[in-house]
Formats: structure tokens, sequence, C-alpha cells
């Protein structure tokens, strides 16, 4: 145990557990309030030891040994943020995870001038303060680890693979990858650890800097404003401004149901979330509709269909092809064209909206469980004027997509989806692979094609015809299916759009 007078685990190393010892520091520096933190933390997560690491001195350890005081008082610092902060301050491309937004946004996008750049870098940089475990001391070799709330989850994200450490000789085992853990108990593990870390200390040296730390902890919880970090920066703000009786209703929520540092979402902020209105009255639309959503069962046919699962963070579109094909065969569509899907999800007890009630939003999709045994009500509002000509060619099977696969909030028994600037990429990603695909079987695609080894811009309409789909998705959904490459894929569709 190297020489420690305390050592304790919080938490469970098969979901989510955090490991903390105290001990004599072998090279102290004479402050008092430094030495006396002097120990080693450790991070599990389903299974997996995110500090295990390799070192030319000592082998292989599962934790980090070093002054804890700095890494503690981070902790007591950011906790009701890292715990509730989901969304990125700044917008990057298929981001799967913290780790791929950091990544992302390593450097300012061209167009900005000096001063927007120099704001993009405070934004990045402000939040890896508050979600980078390699923030939390800059004197600790700390693996590259990224937390942030994810729905009701906690995703936990490293990359030790694009960034090293600093200390020459240190590698850490696991390289690269993301879990979801459940929050509420990873927030209670965080919060016990700090608590019972800090209160050890000072109750051992008794001194001013440990004594005040561990009152913090010991108070430390989310207050009523904390249920802003549940939904982006901009659509708090107008909340706060715009909307008081929601901002009351809100801080009243967390006031009553904060558990430590996890704030639950209502309703309100699980719709919330995934995008930034361009208005008061454009939020309070949305809101009207999840609200007046309907709650009358779907039927029997489309409950079956329901399996929901959290997306993989690689690769998801693989899956949404997959649950596609496995529903046409439940449904007994095989190879051919799907009915009318808006018609069809309106006969299944789905309110479909197509009235486009929000600018930002390219579709909208509530899943929630009734109260009864009779199963899931289910509403979804698609946007004519969708953000792209794809997004519309496949939004109903989209919406279909996510209201059969989408993982629910436990706190609200309910899933919602929404795509648009601020979606979340794996879930988006899956649902629209799994639209395209429905729409355009692979055997029904080959079937129609009838073999040939060259497809022309005739062929693609055939498709098109055949299935009722559009130019885009048939034309990037042959090219993903390996009938053309990507130049054919532009020549075509040039051809197609031309005329």
């Amino acid at each position: 145990m190297n020489g420690d007078w305390w050592r304790q685990q919080f938490g469970d190393q098969d979901t989510f557990a955090v490991s903390i010892s105290l001990g004599r520091d072998p090279h102290p520096c004479g402050d008092p309030e430094v030495d006396g933190g002097w120990g080693s933390i450790a991070l599990w997560v389903k299974g997996r030891c995110l500090t295990r690491n390799i070192s030319r001195e000592a082998g292989t350890n599962d934790e980090v040994r070093w002054n804890l005081g700095s890494i503690l008082e981070w902790l007591v610092r950011v906790g009701p943020r890292l715990a509730n902060e989901e969304r990125f301050p700044l917008r990057a491309i298929r981001c799967r995870d913290g780790c791929d937004w950091v990544d992302e946004t390593e450097d300012a996008p061209q167009v900005l001038d000096g001063p927007g750049e120099s704001e993009w870098f405070v934004t990045r940089s402000e939040w890896r303060n508050h979600h980078s475990l390699r923030f939390a001391a800059q004197d600790v070799a700390f693996p590259n680890v990224v937390l942030r709330r994810l729905g009701s989850s906690l995703e936990v994200s490293w990359d030790n693979e694009t960034w090293g450490t600093t200390r020459p000789g240190l590698t850490f085992v696991e390289q690269r990858g993301a879990e979801l853990v459940d929050g509420a108990h990873a927030a209670r593990v965080l919060l016990q650890a700090v608590r019972e870390a800090t209160r050890v200390v000072a109750e051992r040296h008794q001194l001013a800097f440990w004594e005040g730390l561990a009152r913090q902890a010991a108070d430390s919880r989310a207050d009523e404003h904390d249920w802003r970090w549940l939904v982006p920066a901009q659509t708090a703000r107008t909340i706060q401004t715009d909307l008081r009786e929601l901002d009351a209703k809100l801080r009243e929520h967390t006031r009553l149901n904060a558990d430590g540092w996890f704030v639950s979402h209502t309703l309100e902020t699980l719709t919330l979330r995934q995008f930034v209105p361009s208005s008061a009255s454009e939020l309070e639309r949305v809101l009207r509709f999840v609200s007046e959503a309907s709650r009358d069962p779907v039927s029997d046919r489309l409950r079956k269909l329901v399996a929901p699962t959290p997306p993989p963070r690689i690769k998801p579109w693989l899956q949404g092809y997959e649950r596609a094909l496995e529903v046409r065969e439940e449904l007994g569509w095989g190879d051919d064209p799907v009915p009318e899907l808006t018609t069809w999800l309106r006969d299944q007890g789905v309110t479909v909206d197509t009235s486009g009630f929000a600018r930002a939003i390219d579709l909208l999709v509530l899943r929630a469980t009734r109260d009864d045994v009779s199963g899931w009500a289910a509403s979804m509002a698609l946007n004519p004027q969708a953000s792209s000509r794809l997004r519309s060619e496949i939004a109903s099977a989209a919406a279909l997509g996510h209201l059969l696969m989408d993982a629910e909030d436990a706190g609200r028994r309910a899933a919602v989806a929404v795509e648009g600037e601020r979606e979340d990429w794996p879930s988006a990603a899956r649902a629209r692979a799994f639209g395209v695909m429905l729409r355009l079987p692979t055997g029904g695609v080959r079937r129609v094609l009838q073999g040939r080894s060259r497809i022309d811009a005739q062929q693609v309409a055939k498709v098109m015809e055949h299935f009722a789909t559009g130019p885009i998705a048939t034309t990037r959904h042959l090219k993903n299916l390996g009938f053309i490459d990507e130049e054919r894929e532009a020549e075509i569709l040039g051809e197609l759009l031309a005329a």
C-alpha cells in the first residue's frame, strides 16, 4: 500500500468507481497543505481501469499517485456542471463523444477573424476546464479523460492515442474508447469520494485549506439554477430572460429533485437539450407540441418493433442498417417498396405533424411510456424545409428509426429525438442509416439493377422510381453499398438534379 494510512473505493468497478488512497509524501515540498494531500486516485468504468499505466520506473499501476489537493478542489468547483452539461459550446461535425469534440475543435474555422478566433479558443478552453480530467491539475500525469452528461447518462470518453502524456516513459493502457454509465450513480460516486477524502485529510492534519475544502465538499450540491447546464447556453438565456414561468418551474424542479450534483431532466429540458430556438416563440411552439402530444397507444404491431438501445459511438450507421432489414422482415415487406410511410405511421397510431413549426428542427420524435400497461404513445414532427435535401427525402423513415431505437430517459420514461444543428450525431447517424436502408433494401436494389456492372443515371432513376426515393438518398446509398464510386456519385447526381 506504499505506506498509505487511508484507502477507500467508491462505487463498483463493473459500472463506475473511484478509488482514493492517502499516505506520506516520499518527497515533501515543505508546504504542509500540499504534502498532506499526497495519495493516489484510480478511475474504473465498465470494468476498465482508465488510470492503469505502465512506466519505466514503477511498472504497471492502476492508479495515478500525486498530491491530490488540486484534483479534489477542482472536482468540488466543477461538480454540478461536469455532471449535467451535455451540449458542446462550439459546433463540430460528426462528434461521437467528448474526446472527438476536443480533437475536432483544436483548430478554429478559417473564416474567423482575429477576435473571432480568440473567442473560439477561449470558449473551447473554458469547456475543457470543466470536463477534462487533465485540467484538474496541470502538474499531474492524468489520462486524457473527458466526462459530460448525455441524456440521463454520464458519457466517459478517453483518448490517449491522439494526446500522449507529458511524462516520458509513461503510457496509459486504455488508449481510446467511450462508455455510458448511469449519470445519477456516477455523480453520487464522485461526490461521495470527494467528501470522504477531504474530510479524512482535514481531520488528520487540521489545516485551514483542507478544513475549508472539506466544508465546501460537504455543502456541495446542485443549486436551483443548475438546470441551465441541461440545455445549450443560448436556450437557457432565452428561458431566463423571456420565459420566466418556465424558468421558475425548472428552478423548483431542481430544488426538489437534485441528487447531489445530478439534476434529472424534465420533459422540457429533455427536448430543449438538442436544439437552439431562433426565438422564445419558437421555443414555446416546440414545447406546446410536446406537451400536447398524443397519449393514445400505438398499434401492437408497431409496439412490438420498439427495441431501445444506446447507439454505438463507432460506426453507428451499421446498427441502423441491420435494424432496418430486421424491421422489414418482421413487417413482411421483404425487398419490396415500403408503403407511404406518413400514412402508415398514422395508421399505427403515431401523430405526425408536417407543418414545419420550428426552423431549427429537421425532425422531432417523442416516444413516451404510458402509465398503464398498453405500451407506447408516439408523436413526430417533420419539417418539410429541412436543413438538407437528404434529410427531407428520408424524414419519415429516419423518424421511425428514432422511434424504434432511441433509448429513453429513465426518469421521464420518455425518449425525445431532435435532428438539427445540435443533434446527437451517433443517434442521428444511426436513424438516418435506418431510414435509407428501410427505403432502399440491398436485395431490392440488386434486383432492380439486375446485376449490371456499370451504373449510370438512367439505372439510378429506375431505382428511384421503383422505391419512390429521392436522388440524393439514392445515389449516396448506392455509393455506400459499393455500386458506384464517389466520382460516379457526383456525376450521376449532377445529371439527376439537372434533369
